[in-house]
This record gives structure tokens, sequence and C-alpha cells, in this order.
């Protein structure tokens, strides 16, 4: 699985038309990312940390175009922050999957 700040790099900023539809890019590669690491949980984890990741997902999906439109600060806050937890969930993802296999 890639590191989500490897994705983020990868999108083109050159072929988005404005900033915020390149914000937005980022922003919904984040919220597919946090789907794929919900869909990876089936029963590996406890019923409770998936339905918290999906909560998360859901409202980020819904908040995209308020967080394309953050000022420069803000934006960059809110995409740092939601990196790290993504990267957190990957490594918590792997280390539980390494766990489980005989």
């Amino acid at each position: 699985m890639r590191d989500i700040m490897e994705e983020i790099l990868q999108l083109d900023k050159s072929s988005a038309a404005d900033t915020r539809r390149y914000r937005r890019q980022i922003v919904e590669t984040l919220v597919w990312a946090l789907v794929d690491i919900t869909e990876r949980q089936g029963s590996l984890s406890e019923p409770n940390h998936r339905v918290l990741i999906m909560r998360l997902t859901v409202i980020i999906g819904d908040i995209t175009a308020k967080i394309a439109q953050a000022d420069n600060a803000t934006f960059s806050a809110i995409i740092r922050e939601a990196a790290m937890l993504v990267s957190a969930l990957q490594r918590r993802q792997l280390e539980t999957t390494a766990l489980t296999v005989h």
C-alpha cells in the first residue's frame, strides 16, 4: 500500500484548472485512502474501529468543498493532520495483518 503523502505528491498540480480543484483532488485522495482502509479492515479489527473510520470518511467527504476553500494555512494544517492519520491507520493495518497471518 502506497503512502498517502506519495499519492498526494503524485497529483499533477498543473492539470488542475484552479487551486480549489487541485485541493479537492487532494481531499478526495485522502477520502479514498480511508475508504480503502475501512474495506481492508474486514474482520481484522473490532467493529467500533471500522465504524469510526467510516464516520470520519463521511465527515471529510461532506466537507470537501469547505476544506478546498480554506485559506492556505488552514488547508495545509488539515491535510497534514489527515495524512498523518491515514499513514498511522495504514501502519496499524499492516501490523494487524502481520499478526493474523499464520
